[in-house]
């Protein structure tokens, strides 16, 4: 079977191509699947209440937000969002999160890391996305 014309498979293929790296793809905000990764690490009802609040929040705002809510450990949680490539990965750990009121975000092309307060969070991703090419 074959292909011969530039189809949305092709642009993809060709896009991961020259975006990755040894932890995988690395997506251009213009063609990612979501705007963000959204996860936490914590035990307690009232942190995934607090990150079920912000996924809402971002929601609304019009972000397209992939939620992660496996219960998995911040190990497996970081290797999956690398490998899937989105533009910024923002993580809410409940022990900073208590003790300082700051979230993570990490900038996928960079590897640039933030900590950021919860009620700068929406303009700073907002920023963020403008700087990496998204709503210019």
């Amino acid at each position: 079977m074959g292909c011969y014309g530039i189809g949305v498979t092709r642009v993809l293929a060709s896009a991961i191509e020259q975006s990755n790296d040894k932890d995988g793809i690395i997506f251009p905000p213009s063609i990612s699947p979501y705007d963000l990764y959204l996860g936490y690490i914590g035990k307690t009802p009232e942190t995934k209440e607090v990150v079920e609040g912000l996924y809402l929040e971002f929601k609304k705002s019009g972000y397209d937000v992939l939620f992660d809510d496996r219960q998995l450990g911040p190990g497996q949680m970081f290797k999956d969002a690398d490998l899937i490539g989105l533009p910024l990965r923002l993580i809410l750990g409940e022990r900073d999160f208590l003790a300082t009121g700051e979230i993570e975000i990490k900038v996928r092309k960079t590897g640039e890391t933030l900590k950021v307060k919860k009620d700068e969070l929406l303009k700073t991703v907002k920023n963020k996305l403008q700087e990496l090419g998204k709503w210019n």
